[in-house]
């Protein structure tokens, strides 16, 4: 069984300390929880938390932890085991709140705290938290089972979030978009945007309903008997927005 009992084998910490040069972070994991946290310039601060399945021998070892650093980035991941032995990792990750990051997770939840930068960051089947200074550039918030909450001081750039099955949640104090893209197979989308936000938007409930808030005099929103859509102007500024969901409802605020 992949889920059942496990219990704690040991803990590998690592100190780095990273130039101006090293710009992104990467981690690999295939099953254990992601956590992210701003730290102190210069440094990365690596806590790995190693479980086994009952019954499971597992030797730990510092090298079990291998870090690589070159053409701009550090890379974090575990040595690889044979797939016959059942494991966790838990990571804890401190490192500069202007490093981009990428994360990948197999199974189990990516939480980020106070970073300020581009985060691209995706699990098969967990959630994913952001509470964020600064979300900027490219960034990308993707589950394929799982909530998708993103939370930010400042939304920049042209960020995309995704689920299969899940909710969406985007929430930010000021807005600087190009383009921002949320799409859900099966759930909720939430839009949270500052009173300031100004562009277009363009939101589609296929089997749903579709909430504007004080908005809704501003942009009609067109309702069959499944289904809502809103597509309208709200001033004339640089913002885009598309929500989409196949099931489920779209609540979009200005606040």
């Amino acid at each position: 069984m992949i889920f059942g009992s496990y219990q704690e084998v040991g803990t590998v910490t690592r100190a780095i300390g990273i130039g101006a040069d090293v710009t992104r972070l990467i981690i690999e994991n295939s099953m254990g929880d992601i956590r992210l946290e701003a730290g102190r310039t210069g440094l990365v601060e690596i806590f790995a938390r190693f479980t086994a399945a009952n019954g499971e021998e597992l030797a730990l070892k510092d090298s079990d932890v291998e870090v690589l650093t070159g053409d701009g980035k550090i890379k974090i991941k575990a040595i690889e085991v044979p797939k016959t032995l059942r494991r966790k990792i838990h990571w804890e990750i401190r490192l500069p709140m202007a490093l981009n990051v990428r994360a990948r997770n197999g199974v189990g939840d990516i939480t980020a705290n106070g970073l300020s930068s581009e985060h691209d960051l995706r699990t098969g089947v967990g959630n994913i938290t952001v509470q964020a200074e600064r979300v900027c550039g490219d960034s990308r918030f993707r589950c394929g089972t799982g909530k998708v909450n993103v939370s930010t001081h400042r939304l920049e750039g042209e960020p995309g979030l995704l689920t299969g099955v899940g909710s969406l949640t985007l929430s930010a104090g000021t807005s600087m978009l190009t383009h921002a893209s949320l799409k859900c197979a099966t759930g909720n989308v939430h839009l949270n945007m500052p009173a300031t936000y100004i562009g277009r938007v363009d939101l589609k409930a296929a089997v749903g309903r579709i909430s504007l808030g004080r908005d809704a005099g501003t942009i009609p929103v067109h309702t069959t008997i499944v289904g809502s859509r809103a597509h309208g102007l709200l001033g004339q500024g640089p913002g885009d927005i598309e929500a989409k969901t196949a099931v489920g409802n779209i609540n979009f605020l200005r606040a």
